[in-house]
C-alpha cells in the first residue's frame, strides 16, 4: 500500500543546533543543520563585534545575503563596513589616530592618494606622507606612520597642504607611548602584525596570534621562525627605561636608533 508523506509541522522540525530550541526556520543553514533564527542574528552581531566570531558560520560560513530578510538593516550596514575591515590584510590595515575615534580607515579611500603619492618624482623617501581624513571624527592621520598630523585639529579646521608640509613621518615603534602597568605578573604586549593585545601569564616566549596566527617572540617582537638570542622563558632584566641588555625596548623591540634585535634600521 502506498503511503502519502507526512506533512510536517513546526513542532516537527529538528531542534536548533546552538540553543535546543524547538522553533527552528526551515531555511537550511548548512547541509547538516538547522538554527532558529534568533540564533542566526546572534551569530552576525557576533562577527559584527568581533572578529574572532568573523565568518558567522555553523558548518560552513553564513553569507549575509541569504538573510537579509532576518536582520535589521542597521545590523546589516554595521557588518558590511566590518567585513571590509577583517577582510584587509592585518599588515595593511590602518585606524584613525584620534584616540577617541580609532575607527577603521577603509583602504579604498586612500589608495589612489597613496599610489599618486609614490609616483610623484619629488618624493625620494620610500615612506611617503599621505594624510587621510577620518569620516567619523574628521582628523587626519597619516596611513605610513599612523600618527596624527602635528596640530591634532580636524582636517576641515586648516588647511591640507599646510599640514603635509609640516608632517615628518616617524616609524610606529619609535613614536609609542611605554606600557607603565607592564609587570612580572601583568606581561601583556600588541602582537607585531595585527596589534592584537596578547596577555602571557606562563609558557615559553613563543607566540601564537589567535587573530592573525602571526608567530613571533614576546621579548624582541621577532617572527619566531628568524632565531633571535631571547630566553625561552620569562623576561629578561630590564632598565628603569624598559630596555634589556641589548638595548631594545620592552613594548617595540628597537633600539634609540629604530635597530631590530638583528641590526635592520627600520626607520
Amino acid at each position: 500500500m502506498d503511503l502519502a508523506p507526512l506533512e510536517a509541522d513546526e513542532e516537527d522540525y529538528p531542534d536548533c543546533m546552538l540553543c535546543g530550541g524547538d522553533k527552528v526556520s526551515e531555511k537550511t543553514i548548512c547541509p547538516t543543520h538547522k538554527i532558529c533564527e534568533p540564533c542566526v542574528i546572534a551569530l552576525f552581531e557576533l562577527a559584527e563585534r568581533s572578529e574572532i566570531s568573523y565568518p558567522p558560520r555553523c558548518c560552513i560560513p553564513l553569507d549575509i545575503a541569504n538573510h537579509l530578510d532576518l536582520l535589521d538593516p542597521e545590523l546589516v550596514e554595521k557588518y558590511k563596513k566590518k567585513e571590509v575591515e577583517y577582510k584587509t590584510p592585518h599588515q595593511k590595515r590602518r585606524y584613525c589616530a584620534n584616540p577617541r575615534c580609532s575607527a577603521f580607515l577603509p583602504p579604498g579611500t586612500y589608495a589612489e592618494d597613496e599610489k599618486n603619492a609614490r609616483n610623484k618624482e619629488e618624493i625620494a623617501s620610500s615612506r611617503p606622507t599621505v594624510p587621510v581624513t577620518c569620516a567619523s571624527c574628521g582628523f587626519l592621520t597619516c596611513i605610513t606612520c599612523k600618527a596624527l598630523f602635528a596640530d591634532h585639529a580636524p582636517s576641515s579646521a586648516r588647511s591640507l597642504e599646510t599640514t603635509h608640509r609640516g608632517h615628518r613621518c616617524t616609524h610606529p615603534s619609535l613614536n609609542f607611548q611605554p606600557n607603565l602597568a607592564y609587570s612580572p605578573l601583568n606581561r601583556c604586549k600588541a602582537c607585531p602584525s595585527c596589534s592584537t593585545f596578547v596577555w602571557l601569564s606562563d609558557g615559553c616566549n613563543h607566540i601564537a596570534c589567535e587573530v592573525c596566527e602571526h608567530e613571533w617572540c614576546f621579548i624582541c617582537l621577532s617572527p619566531h621562525a628568524s632565531g633571535c638570542d631571547c630566553p625561552q622563558y620569562n623576561d629578561p632584566e630590564y632598565d628603569y627605561w624598559g630596555r634589556d641588555w641589548r638595548g631594545l625596548h620592552r613594548d617595540t623591540g628597537r633600539d634609540r636608533d629604530g635597530y631590530d634585535v638583528f641590526g635592520y634600521d627600520v626607520r
